[in-house]
């Protein structure tokens, strides 16, 4: 069974209801930046696999359809059928769980932090402080959440780091049918590890997510860069946007991302765009859509998904604009 990073939150904030008149929200992890090289690399015949690779999984990692229990780009399931850590999922998941138990956790004075400590299923704890600054016991524009993972364990992962939510916007009711969010969010290490995979994040994006009947509309965005480690590489995605939409009745996706990459798998970046959004269904590869990466001297690699199963990868390899050649390849061979 494939267990989403939303699925084991929401687990673990169920159990916060019955702590919340427990004890501090534990120790704080130290904050990791990650550098790799930023020139751009030459895209050739011979890398233009895994340039391909190497953005779409990272892209996956950090935004990846974790509401309909997979991942949005197919790449990013590992060989025994675990999906890597869904970053937007996590925090989506949390702040919904919180909304629904936010007069019992908050505070009577105005300003006070309530603080709780949870033990995780499966061995480890979770430390949550909520702010609710207005006083209302309801979630509202400027309340605070800080959470501190310590080994964490719930359903197969292991959670570490913490990370800090500021409520910028919220209407609706959470967890609804019609509601809408727009988060400040700083990851400081924030790491999950499970089937022997581990994803890790830095950085302060913003996440603005809605609702509306059965379509889920998830923006993640960031001026500054977003940095981590992901199937054992470093990286970097600076200038991002990354939008993600899913059909909760029909398990149908598109995505679209545009920003730089850089990435030690790499050794350089490469500037990302879709000129033709990615579209697909539940857990499985994009059936249709197109990913323009380009590198030095404006030399490119264009992914064509042809299927669910195929691609193509159209290498310009002297940036003039023409393809040079074209690869035949399954999205589980993209690394």
């Amino acid at each position: 069974m494939k267990v989403s990073i939303r699925q084991t939150i929401a687990i673990a904030a169920t159990t916060l209801v019955s702590a919340c008149g427990g004890g501090g929200g534990g120790s704080d992890s130290s904050s990791s930046t990650v550098t790799v090289p930023s020139t751009p690399v030459g895209i050739t015949t011979t890398n233009a696999p895994q340039v391909a690779g190497a953005a779409t999984g990272t892209v996956d990692a950090v935004a990846g359809a974790g509401a309909l229990g997979g991942s949005a780009l197919g790449v990013s399931i590992s060989d025994g059928g675990v999906p890597r850590p869904s970053l937007s999922s996590l925090v989506v998941a949390q702040v919904a769980a919180i909304a629904g138990n936010a007069q019992q956790l908050a505070s009577p004075a105005t300003g006070a932090v309530t603080s709780a400590t949870v033990n995780c299923s499966s061995g480890g704890s979770m430390g949550v402080s909520f702010n609710d600054a207005d006083s209302s016991t309801t979630l509202t524009a400027g309340d605070t959440l800080a959470i501190t993972f310590n080994g964490c364990a719930e359903q197969g992962e292991t959670l570490a780091g913490s990370l800090g939510v500021t409520v910028q916007a919220l209407t609706g009711i959470p967890g609804s049918t019609a509601w809408s969010t727009t988060l400040g969010i700083t990851f400081n290490n924030t790491t999950a590890t499970g089937g022997g995979l581990a994803s890790s994040f830095t950085g302060s994006p913003t996440l603005t997510y809605s609702v509306a009947g059965t379509t889920e509309t998830t923006d993640l965005s960031g001026a500054s860069s977003l940095s981590g480690t992901h199937a054992g590489n470093s990286f970097v995605l600076s200038n991002f946007t990354i939008h993600l939409t899913q059909n909760t009745a029909t398990n149908a996706y598109t995505l679209s991302i545009g920003g730089t990459f850089a990435s030690s798998l790499l050794t350089g970046s490469v500037t990302m765009a879709t000129p033709t959004p990615f579209a697909g269904n539940g857990s499985g590869h994009p059936s249709s859509g197109v990913l323009k990466l380009t590198g030095a001297g404006g030399s490119s690699v264009t992914l064509t998904a042809l299927d669910s199963t195929n691609v193509t990868l159209g290498v310009d390899s002297n940036g003039d604009g023409v393809i040079d050649t074209t690869q035949s390849r399954t999205w589980a061979t993209l690394n």
